[in-house]
């Protein structure tokens, strides 16, 4: 299909790049006319990956850095927008549109392969996650997608503990994952 000098596919394959672009915008993602990133602004290198896997279909993508005021958004931000209704429209349908509603599929809980569940968690993982020396936190205020999160940590062998704490401020809840390995999830 083509539209506007960009070629999309009949199907798009769920490779290591996509699952990774997804993962992270599960953590860190927005829809608006398209797809878009909060990230960090030392986080360059995924507006890099985002733009590249895009460009194969002709999407175009921008970034934007921004001072943000160190609650909401971070000092020092980096947004990422991908210019795309269709990706939009993906998402939305996969994953959901607001960061409370979102989750991953239920079929893919149990039909992804290990390396797709690892490409899905090391995007996630990416967008939210803190590492320390010996352990991995990753901090959501999303109970369904933290418990998602988890049933795929243990479909590849990663043992990992979930507890729960009032948000700052608020009656809500967050999640917080803590796996005893750190780094990225290899297959």
């Amino acid at each position: 299909k083509t539209t506007k000098n960009v070629n999309l596919p009949e199907y798009l394959e769920l490779d290591d790049d996509l699952l990774w672009i997804m993962g992270l915008w599960l953590a860190e993602g927005t829809i608006k006319d398209g797809i878009h990133f909060h990230l960090c602004s030392d986080e360059f290198h995924f507006y890099e990956r985002i733009a590249d896997y895009f460009a194969q279909f002709g999407i175009k993508t921008s970034h934007h850095f921004r001072d943000g005021d160190g609650e909401s958004t971070p000092r020092n931000a980096l947004d990422v927008s991908v210019y795309s209704t269709y990706f939009g429209r993906l998402f939305e349908t996969l994953f959901g549109k607001h960061f409370d509603k979102k989750k991953i599929p239920t079929e893919w809980l149990h039909n992804l392969s290990r390396q797709q569940s690892v490409s899905l968690l090391n995007g996630l993982f990416d967008g939210d996650a803190k590492v320390g020396k010996s352990q991995s936190y990753l901090k959501l205020n999303n109970k369904t997608l933290i418990w998602q999160a988890r049933i795929l940590l243990s479909a590849i062998g990663q043992y990992s503990a979930i507890t729960e704490a009032p948000c700052n401020n608020s009656d809500n809840l967050s999640y917080t994952i803590r796996r005893r390995e750190s780094g990225h999830f290899y297959y």
